[in-house]
């Protein structure tokens, strides 16, 4: 009996040693699937697996063949880029560790010069940031009339080969000022930005019946735009809203926009970056007693919502 309890017990001591290099292995054929995802190279590459399976010799080669058949088959699950964030520069993304809690550990990040070549990988569902936004709605052929209004897609799922388009930023941005207990409704805002996520924002606020909205920008594009010098011009306004990549990681700007104290009806500041956790605006806000409020609960809001897709 005594014999048969250290036997297991070095069956237990080589499983464990086991356990480690199958997750070592598994953590680089998740590298080598971002290698292949940014590189365009299919996932599974026949020779080398049958060349993994010839070198293997001595006893039990049969039955050690017939595992590492089973631990090729997973290493190809764990690089298939069926889950990712496309953008530029992603560097700052909290992304992957938000999906891979909610259930998907092999999500990636893939940083695109062109859309065209996103969507010829064989993805079950992105997530899209700038500068694709408008280029993921155009590739859709069926969107969400939230998509459909703004003419642009944050969220890409694929069904059976036809792309539908949802922009989830609304309903993130709907869910942190629900969250935050922030109502704009007759309320003056200023938004700092034109872009695609300066649009969602101002679609949530001109169905919550915000009184007016104005546009802080370096370009003029539209009517509501107003060069940044004169944010002056706009003291009494009740809430202000950055809705621009400015101040975030890893191109640290210090200074706000512009100064908040001479700002008397400012009840909040929201800023849509969320790394830093303290951006240029909500220190800006803090240091003048003005409720700070950051861009993780939208993250989070709007990733929920992507996993009912």
């Amino acid at each position: 009996m005594n014999e048969l309890k250290d036997l297991r017990k070095k069956i237990e001591e080589i499983d464990r040693e086991l356990q480690v290099l199958l997750r070592e292995r598994m953590q680089i054929s998740s590298e080598i699937g971002r290698y292949k995802l940014k590189q365009g190279l299919p996932i599974q590459n026949k020779i080398r697996e049958e060349e993994i399976i010839s070198k293997i010799c001595g006893c039990y080669r049969k039955e050690i063949q017939e595992i590492y058949h089973s631990i090729l088959k997973v290493s190809r699950d764990v690089q298939k880029a069926d889950y990712f964030l496309v953008g530029g520069n992603l560097s700052y993304s909290f992304s992957p560790l938000i999906y891979r809690l909610f259930g998907l550990p092999a999500y990636q990040l893939y940083e695109a010069k062109d859309f065209n070549e996103v969507v010829k990988i064989p993805f079950q569902g992105i997530n899209i940031t700038n500068p694709f936004k408008k280029d993921a709605y155009k590739a859709c052929s069926n969107v969400s009339p939230v998509a459909a209004r703004l003419e642009a897609a944050n969220v890409i799922v694929n069904r059976e080969g036809a792309f539908y388009g949802d922009n989830t930023d609304y309903h993130g941005f709907a869910c942190l000022l629900d969250h935050y207990g922030i109502d704009v409704s007759g309320k003056k805002v200023i938004i700092i930005g034109n872009g695609a996520t300066a649009k969602v924002i101002s679609a949530v606020l001109s169905e919550r019946s915000v009184q007016r909205i104005i546009h802080l920008v370096r370009n003029m594009r539209s009517d509501n735009d107003r060069p940044i010098s004169s944010y002056a011009d706009y003291y009494d306004y009740d809430l202000i809203i950055n809705a621009t990549p400015y101040g975030t990681h890893p191109h640290w700007q210090n200074e706000a926009l512009f100064p908040l104290r001479r700002f008397k009806n400012l009840e909040a500041a929201i800023d849509v970056v969320y790394n830093p956790h303290f951006t240029p605006l909500l220190k800006e806000a803090k240091s003048c007693g003005i409720k700070a409020v950051g861009g993780s609960y939208m993250l989070v809001a709007q990733a929920a919502w992507n996993m009912q897709l």
